[in-house]
């Protein structure tokens, strides 16, 4: 039994080791994260937000998210941000 934020964790590993298996040796696909990290630990949202941008300097990353602190945070992280509404 994991927490929310465990699964999410690993939900979104496994999400991208499928994307890196599926376009190993192609043009790598974008990908589209929406709340992905808003169950996780301030830590871990850091970590992971690190490596949402470690990920951008291969591929596209898009995250949506309604939360203006983790909007803000992926701001601090590098991210360049796009209102929608």
């Amino acid at each position: 039994s994991l927490s929310t934020g465990a699964t999410q964790q690993l939900y979104l590993a496994m999400r991208l080791a499928i994307m890196s298996h599926l376009d190993h040796d192609r043009e790598h696909l974008p990908v589209f994260i929406d709340e992905a990290l808003v169950n996780w630990d301030a830590a871990r949202r850091g970590r992971g937000s690190q490596l949402l941008r470690e990920l951008s300097q291969t591929r596209q990353v898009f995250v949506m998210t309604c939360h203006e602190r983790w909007a803000e945070e992926l701001i601090d992280a590098g991210a360049s941000r796009v209102d929608l509404t």
